[in-house]
């Protein structure tokens, strides 16, 4: 009984690491499944999205405009319910 959820897990969580390995290399698109023929670069594509200095501003903002929606949504569904309600 304990093997299909051995094998769920290793299919959801252990085959998909494959793909990570793109991140940590310059992935061409056109060698298609030969992925180790990528030159391997390490952080380096980490470093470049963490020093942009657009990021920080863009999570910031989205954080932002998702709180006010937020607020604005509650804000809609509890007049939504008291009309309801009535």
């Amino acid at each position: 009984m304990v093997w299909p959820g051995v094998l769920l897990v290793f299919v959801f969580s252990y085959i998909p690491m494959y793909g990570i390995l793109t991140a940590f290399m310059d992935y061409n698109i056109f060698t298609g499944a030969k992925i180790f023929e990528n030159p391997w670069v390490g952080f380096k594509h980490f470093e470049a999205f963490f020093n942009a200095p657009h990021f920080m501003s863009w999570v910031i903002v989205g954080g932002l405009v998702m709180d006010y929606l937020d607020y604005i949504t509650a804000r809609w569904q509890a007049k939504l319910k008291l009309l309801n309600d009535e």
